[in-house]
């Protein structure tokens, strides 16, 4: 929750496009009270005044949770397929892979009661579209006729010499007579109700769409994480398990026991060192949140991660060649490798590398384990045209950029698509 607060920024350039029409919405509604307080001033007595604010701040929040309601219904993300994951030696062809599995699965019933409840919203609208206006017109005049209230008539004695009734029609409070043209005055509260809803309806539906995502992605990516580090310790220890069975077999008397003491002592020790490992990896990994998209529409990915593609000896490349029986189609072949002599003890082989490609590909915003060796990463791909690639490392928080469309060897069709 902190990361999406965090992420919501009223005041400043903002990170994308969402969060400025977030911010016009909130300016919007803002604008909109300190309207109605000008309006509340120009009512008379203090009494008048205070009325007309308590009611119409009371109809302004009640239209605006009833928008956020519906926004929040229409906005609900869907939950998509896992991806299998294919690390670079399962390319190489030994058959070596890693596919991401969960103890549960998630909970959709949230994702259908929206999808009812969108189509019986738009269904009973439709249907029941006049008795729908007839209310909001009843319910847009009682606000305004409890919000306006006349200044009182003094009294007045007509030529029979009979005083006649100190208010017009029916009194008001405090001595003050209602409004007697209500339906004159009904836009006030018709205005108040339908853009507060609207602009309810805006921000519940951009909060569920921008921030809630990201709140459930990480979630879930920690959940995998321990998935993980659960199962690689415990196949450490069914391995060293095996390994002290076969030698108990080999020994016997004194020698099986102290080699049992000792490798007792190194499992301890090995565990201890796992825990060290896993929690600084996490902690690492924690750290570096989800980027936001730049401001270039056809490109998102331009000019977020710094433009360079080569960072602490780690570059990232590509290569582009049309696909065979089709001409409208490229092969993409993206790689991450170590291109010079790293310092003992900082390579990142075994740590996670955050991958974000175009948003109209499947899973954009993937997580790859670097491999040992040079190659680190190859991830085959199928385009139209170029695009910005973008890497975002884990382990140290490095970031990598590659536009396709400035590859020298890439096909003129693919760098100009």
């Amino acid at each position: 929750m902190n990361y999406v607060l965090s992420r919501i920024t009223l005041f400043g350039p903002g990170s994308g496009p969402s969060d400025t029409v977030f911010r016009f919405v909130v300016y919007t509604a803002l604008t909109g009270l300190a309207i109605l307080f000008v309006m509340a001033l120009g009512q008379g007595s203090f009494d008048a005044v205070v009325r007309f604010l308590f009611i119409g701040l009371l109809a302004a929040i009640a239209a605006f949770c009833v928008g956020v309601l519906l926004g929040l219904i229409f906005g609900v993300p869907e939950t998509t397929g896992r991806v299998s994951i294919e690390p670079a030696d399962a390319a190489a062809g030994n058959g070596a892979t890693r596919e991401t599995s969960d103890w549960y699965s998630d909970n959709s019933a949230l994702e259908r009661v929206s999808i009812w409840l969108t189509g019986a919203i738009i269904g009973l609208s439709l249907v029941n579209f006049n008795n729908w206006v007839e209310r909001f017109e009843s319910t847009a005049e009682l606000i305004t006729s409890e919000m306006v209230v006349a200044a009182p008539i003094e009294d007045t004695t007509t030529s029979t010499g009979q005083a006649t009734s100190a208010t017009e029609n029916q009194p008001g409070a405090n001595g003050a007579r209602a409004d007697p043209e209500p339906q004159r005055h009904k836009a006030l509260g018709g205005l108040i109700m339908a853009a507060y809803a609207l602009l309810g309806f805006f921000a519940g539906y951009l909060w569920t769409r921008r921030y809630l995502p990201s709140v459930l992605a990480d979630a879930r990516r920690a959940q995998r994480r321990r998935i993980r580090e659960d199962s690689v310790e415990a196949g450490e220890l069914a391995k060293r398990a095996a390994e002290l069975g076969n030698q108990q077999k080999k020994t016997s008397g004194s020698d099986a026991r102290e080699e049992a003491e000792k490798e007792a002592e190194k499992m301890r020790t090995s565990d201890r060192q796992l825990a060290i490992v896993s929690s600084q990896i996490e902690m690492s990994q924690q750290s570096f949140e989800i980027l936001s998209p730049g401001s270039v529409p056809d490109d998102p990915w331009k000019n977020v991660f710094g433009g360079s593609a080569s960072v602490n000896g780690v570059t990232l490349s590509a290569n582009v060649y049309p696909k065979k029986g089709d001409d409208e189609l490229f092969s993409i072949e993206v790689k991450l490798a170590i291109t010079e002599t790293l310092r003992p003890g900082s390579s990142p082989a075994g740590s996670l590398a955050r991958v974000y490609l175009h948003p109209t590909f499947p899973n954009s915003i993937r997580e790859y384990t670097m491999a040992p060796g040079r190659d680190l990463l190859s991830i085959p791909l199928i385009a139209y045209g170029a695009f910005t690639v973008g890497v975002q490392r884990l382990d140290n928080g490095d970031l990598l950029e590659l536009d396709l469309a400035t590859l020298p060897d890439a096909p003129a069709k693919f760098r100009m698509t």
